[in-house]
């Protein structure tokens, strides 16, 4: 499964994988070995806040995450000068 996650995905040793999932997750598993396969990073928040997401994705350059839906909603609707500083300075 992970092999054929990898091949569609084209994941690199540059990527930096944001971990909002329990790594048992049925969506979010095999990313520990494909991210370890790829030599890329992993980001592992103790907190789950939508603020230190937006914090990661934007001082580690994160370019991937796998989120359930209630995490999805969570970054949604964070409050917007977190959303907006990550990506006024993603754009610079």
């Amino acid at each position: 499964m992970s092999w054929g996650t990898l091949v569609h995905l084209h994941m690199g040793v540059d990527d930096r994988y944001l971990w909002t999932l329990p790594m048992f997750h049925a969506n979010g598993w095999t990313f520990v070995w494909i991210v370890t396969a790829v030599g890329g990073t992993q980001h592992l928040p103790a907190e789950g806040r939508p603020g230190k997401a937006f914090e990661l994705i934007r001082n580690e350059h994160v370019s991937w995450l796998s989120a359930a839906p209630t995490v999805l909603i969570a970054l949604a609707n964070a409050p917007a000068e977190a959303r907006q500083r990550c990506r006024a300075e993603s754009m610079s």
